[in-house]
């Protein structure tokens, strides 16, 4: 991932910065009891809100302007084997809280059932990269699904409540995970290409900002026992969403460019210029005889 550097670098240098600004902005800058900015700080916060979107335009000029590699998905690694497991498991507990409110109706039941497929594809995967076993690539299908399962169920949720700022960030949040789920599933089965890959780059660190600036602060409340104080959104944030930052970014650093066409390429200039060398030895033996 060296010609990808300077988008790393980026993300480095300032999603830190945006990871405590949102953090001051929920503690500080928004009411809890309405959800809305403070009035007195409406300015700053909405200056801090216009900055998280400001952050996947630069990546995407950057990207732009960069020399855009094909790269493979790792095939072995124990570091995002391990995540896989993390993943999987939080998938499991999403699953049960589902369905453990399925009377709800049958949009919770199918968030349950493709958080469990999903759960199950992601440990199949970790095992894939830590040990022998071969991973079956249609199994990457069912994080495509639960994405956007849990895209709908969110947009359901916050219906009449768009205008609050923890909401369109958890929008936003899930149709990030939602593309990147896509893109990797396309880079996992060999189905990438020069500009896929560039895509997998800018959406996934992306979505490993947006995945932090989502759930930091409220599980930074819950800890302290001030989530009634500082949240507006009670409900209990899964930690699958922060889990799938973290994830993603691993997954981003593992990429390896692949050469594959390169050898190819210089497979082919090589064997021109034998075949120009032999001509040129029999041009040289007609001459002489």
């Amino acid at each position: 991932m060296k010609n990808y550097r300077f988008s790393m670098i980026t993300f480095y240098a300032f999603a830190p910065l945006l990871v405590i600004a949102r953090i001051i902005q929920q503690f500080l800058l928004i009411d809890s009891k309405t959800g809305f900015y403070v009035t007195e700080f409406e300015g700053i916060a909405a200056v801090i809100s216009w900055l998280f979107a400001a952050f996947p335009l630069i990546l995407i000029l950057i990207t732009a302007l960069g020399t855009k590699v094909k790269v493979t998905a790792p095939t072995r690694s124990l570091s995002l084997g391990c995540a896989s497991f993390m993943l999987g498991a939080a998938l499991f507990f999403d699953s049960a809280v589902s369905l453990s409110n399925a009377a709800k109706g049958g949009l919770t039941i199918a968030l349950a059932i493709s958080a469990f497929a999903a759960a199950i594809c992601f440990v199949w995967h970790g095992l894939s990269l830590v040990t022998d076993i071969k991973f079956a690539n249609a199994m990457m299908i069912f994080p495509v699904v639960w994405g956007l399962i849990n895209l709908i169920a969110q947009f359901i949720r916050c219906t009449g409540q768009s205008a609050i700022i923890d909401y369109k960030i958890s929008i936003v949040t899930l149709c990030f995970v939602l593309y990147s789920m896509l893109t990797q599933s396309k880079i996992v089965v060999g189905k990438s290409s020069k500009n896929q890959s560039a895509i997998m780059l800018l959406v996934g660190l992306s979505t490993a900002l947006f995945c932090m600036i989502d759930t930091l602060p409220t599980f930074i409340a819950t800890i302290i026992g001030q989530a009634n104080n500082l949240i507006h959104d009670k409900s209990i944030v899964s930690p699958t969403v922060f889990i799938y930052g973290i994830y993603i970014l691993l997954f981003i650093h593992l990429l390896k460019n692949d050469d594959s066409a390169d050898e190819e390429i210089d497979g082919n200039v090589d064997e021109i210029s034998d075949d120009k060398i032999n001509d040129d030895n029999e041009t040289v033996t007609d001459n002489a005889e």
